[in-house]
Order: structure tokens, then sequence, then C-alpha cells
């Protein structure tokens, strides 16, 4: 075994147990705040996520990262939301990956659930029909 992977196993191996209540607010205020700023798709997340979580200061060492990024690239679906699962896991476990999912995804599904009901509600009306023809290039 390599000294990169012998670092990363030790690193993944350490978490020992159940996350304090105080890990699992700074893994939700960080993912949600990666959720309502990231914007630009996958790619940007992922920056945001190397430069504030990884190194001295941060939550995991160069070589975990990398190795979650390298693993969450070989699943289907978003690596960003994947790799944001992984970073709540290395941080607080279970509870923490579950955390981190979450309120990663929070804002968008509450930006959905609004636009849906402000359109259901008030689909008839003019100038909100206007704003969604509007708005459909974006969504396509």
């Amino acid at each position: 075994m390599t000294e990169t992977e012998s670092s990363a196993a030790d690193a993944a191996a350490s978490y020992q147990g159940d996350a304090a209540p105080e890990t699992l607010k700074e893994i939700a205020r960080y993912f949600l705040y990666i959720g309502v700023v990231g914007f630009g798709g996958p790619l940007v997340h992922i920056a945001m996520m190397e430069d504030d979580l990884v190194g001295d200061d941060g939550w995991i060492d160069q070589s975990v990262f990398m190795e979650g990024l390298a693993i969450c690239n070989t699943l289907p679906g978003p690596a960003s939301t994947q790799l944001g699962i992984f970073m709540g896991w290395a941080r607080g476990g279970s509870a923490g990956a579950l955390v981190a999912g979450g309120a990663f995804m929070l804002p968008t599904f509450v930006l959905v659930v609004v636009f849906s009901w402000i359109y259901f509600a008030y689909q008839t009306v003019p100038s909100v029909e206007a704003f969604f023809y509007g708005i459909n290039p974006v969504v396509i």
C-alpha cells in the first residue's frame, strides 16, 4: 500500500462514532450555503468544496477528497451531490451524510416547490404566464 493510500485509509477509518450536534450544525450550515450560492453546476460545487474543506484547516486531506471524487465520478447521477454526501460522512458519519445531502438539496427543493405553487395557483394571470414563458429557455 502506498503512502497516499495508507493516509486515505487511515483518515476514512478515523471516524469513531456519532457526530456531535455542533458538527452536524457545521455540516448543515456549510451545505446550505453551497446549495444557495453554488450556481454553475457540479464542477463549481466540487471546486467550492475542495477550496473550503480540503487542507490543514479543512475537514479532510487532499488524498481522501480525490479518492471520494473518483468514487463519486463512477456512480450515475450528479457527482457534486454525491461528493457532498461523502464529505458529510467523512466529517460526521452516517448522520453527517444525511445532514449534508438534505442541506445541499433543500434550497433547490424549496425553490421548485415555491415555483410550482405559484404556477398552479396563478397560471392564468397574464404576468405570471409571461414570467413562466420567459424562463422556459433557462429551464431547457
